[in-house]
């Protein structure tokens, strides 16, 4: 690795290039925070590391307390059970009751269709003897076409019930079934959050809760630093943006570590909010200059980086 002064480093580019060089940027490193949270609001019962631990991934770091989970399978067994019933009900024949009134109701409505059936008849007879108007013959007519309609009506009634209940209450009997199994599976898997693990390999950097303390849904309790993928990020406005290029490698100084310079590839160049980093120029009717961040990823893995340890680069100085 290169150590050399950030002063000598900076006076050669800025006295020692040509005018057309820029003056270096002031950065700093970052890394991505992990927080680690719950999907249900628990007590804290044991956290199983301190500040500053290195963690691996699936390494178990805080336990809660499982009382209200045990609440929550109670409730959720017994609705399962209550849905297992109402689907066993609905799956069974309709009760006895329903079908004596069933079969009642379709008895009256045969019994008033045969009276409204005799009673097309002999008014046939008499329509055609001219022994009644035209009018009471079509009235006669159609309350047989009535009384037909609602005995077969009744008809289909009886008959669905003696096969059973009708698909819409099975179907609707089925799906609360399929409602309280994922009830108790959502339940089981709550179960596994009581004991919180890290999704990946990082260091602990902020701990949120202490044993004893009650945390609701979502509430990070640890807080990893990924310090496996150090970033460099920078701040330029538009008018420096064209001294730089996505996917070529520059130089950066980390004046913490003795000044070392490091090997960085710009990966990213964002556009900042315009109400934030606008920048008004003198021709205010032509147009503002806006600010870019630009995002740098080390080439050399080793260097041992800390969040907020600042950093300089030099537009223009690419390897």
């Amino acid at each position: 690795m290169k150590y050399f002064s950030l002063t000598l480093f900076v006076s050669l580019l800025l006295t020692g290039c040509p005018e057309s060089r820029e003056k270096p940027l002031q950065g700093q490193v970052e890394f991505d925070e992990i927080d680690l949270a719950s999907r249900l609001s628990s007590r804290v019962k044991e956290v199983k590391v301190e500040l500053g631990d290195r963690v691996s991934a699936d390494q178990v770091l805080v336990i809660l307390d499982d009382d209200l989970i045990a609440i929550r399978n109670e409730r959720a067994q017994a609705t399962l059970e209550q849905a297992s019933l109402q689907k066993k009900m609905t799956d069974d024949a309709t009760r006895k009751e329903e079908l004596s009134q069933l079969a009642a109701a379709e008895a009256m409505a045969r019994s008033q269709w045969d009276f409204a059936r005799q009673s097309l008849k002999r008014a046939g007879i008499l329509f055609e003897k001219d022994a009644i108007a035209r009018q009471q013959w079509e009235e006669i007519i159609a309350k047989e076409k009535g009384a037909r309609a609602q005995y077969e009506m009744a008809k289909a009634r009886w008959e669905a019930g003696r096969n059973g209940a009708r698909d819409e209450q099975k179907a609707i009997a089925a799906a609360n079934l399929v409602q309280a199994e994922t009830g108790l599976a959502e339940v089981s898997a709550y179960h596994k959050d009581l004991q919180l693990s890290a999704a990946a390999e990082g260091t602990v950097h902020a701990i949120h809760a202490r044993p004893g303390e009650l945390v609701p849904q979502g509430f990070p309790l640890v807080t990893l630093l990924d310090q496996k993928h150090p970033r460099l990020s920078f701040y330029v406005t538009e008018d420096r943006l064209a001294l730089f290029r996505q996917g070529e490698t520059y130089t950066a100084v980390i004046p913490a570590l003795q000044d070392m310079a490091l090997k960085v590839e710009l990966v990213r160049i964002q556009v900042l909010p315009a109400v934030l980093t606008q920048v008004v120029t003198e021709d205010r009717a032509a147009r503002d200059i806006r600010s870019f961040e630009l995002t740098f990823k080390p080439l050399d893995a080793a260097v041992p980086l800390q969040p907020g340890m600042s950093a300089v680069l030099v537009p223009g100085e690419r390897k």
